[in-house]
């Protein structure tokens, strides 16, 4: 069941290819090993409406990476996944000189008791 869900910027191409930022991500949260990696389903999103502080000239953008799992897992567990994920969106970034893309990584616990699940 774990959910990546990827928001970013639509003028992210100016740091990085989208598909390629996808694809850097599913490689991570697959290679960690703490993971079912036959149930991990990623997706993302670009965003055309945004504000970013006081950026009024859109020379900022944003990669937000949300990881949704289901509890069991250590500290340190979690936390090695999300630095593997964080690290794979950097990997894809070229910094632009005047230009900041700010970008993060937060992983959630799925409530176990509200979470329904099925396959067909």
């Amino acid at each position: 069941m774990p959910h990546v869900l990827i928001e970013m910027t639509d003028n992210i191409e100016r740091w990085a290819h989208p598909r390629k930022v996808v694809e850097a991500v599913h490689e991570a949260a697959c290679s960690s090993g703490d993971l079912p990696t036959g149930a991990i389903k990623t997706r993302a999103i670009r965003h055309s409406d945004y504000a970013i502080g006081t950026d009024e000239n859109g020379l900022e953008g944003f990669i937000t990476v949300l990881i949704r799992i289901r509890p069991g897992r250590s500290d340190a567990i979690m936390k090695g996944i999300s630095d593997a994920v964080h690290q794979a969106v950097i990997g894809q970034v070229t910094p632009i000189a005047g230009r900041q893309l700010n970008i993060s990584v937060d992983l959630q616990l799925i409530d176990p008791v509200a979470a329904v699940q099925s396959k067909h």
